[in-house]
């Protein structure tokens, strides 16, 4: 049997001694495309195949830990790379969880300013802040007698606001 007979067959039509005897015809394979060859090289080589990432539980801070955050952040809500790596050893965590840290209170921080000033605490502080963007103690206890607010909130809102026209005059 010829290779030119063996390609005219049907495949179903060859017996047992001509497979052995012969190979089968070729089946024509899918040709490269050289397009998607290309993507799938690039692909392989920017998104290496890897074990799907597992997603790792918060980090909890132990209490004496939050009391050191807390004190830092009272000082400062901002905090320096070479700070953050201090932090990190004396509190016995990372730079990062420290950077997280920070950010979520600022966070919490500024929902807390949204949902305590209600409009007219918002504007007897606002008109204060007008007449001085820098508040005195005195000044302080009286507006926190007004308000209901506490000193240190409404101290708070003095610095947050000062921030916040400094970044719009930029």
């Amino acid at each position: 049997m010829t290779s030119s007979e063996a390609v005219r067959k049907p495949f179903g039509l060859w017996s047992i001694s001509e497979i052995l005897q012969d190979s089968p015809p070729q089946v024509p394979q899918k040709l490269p495309n050289p397009a998607t060859d290309l993507l799938s090289y690039y692909r392989h080589l920017h998104f290496p195949p890897s074990k799907p990432r597992r997603k790792c539980l918060p980090r909890r801070f132990t209490v004496d830990q939050v009391t050191i955050l807390q004190a830092r952040f009272q000082e400062n809500p901002y905090i320096s790379r070479n700070e953050k790596i201090e932090m990190a050893k004396i509190i016995g965590s990372t730079p990062l969880q420290i950077k997280r840290w920070f950010k979520n209170q600022r966070e919490v921080q500024r929902r807390s300013f949204k949902r305590i000033f209600t409009d007219v605490r918002r504007n007897l502080l606002n008109s204060r802040f007008q007449e001085n963007p820098f508040i005195t103690d005195e000044d302080a206890e009286y507006l926190a007698m007004v308000t209901g607010l506490t000193k240190a909130k409404i101290k708070k809102w003095f610095s947050y606001k000062r921030c916040l026209q400094r970044k719009s005059k930029n």
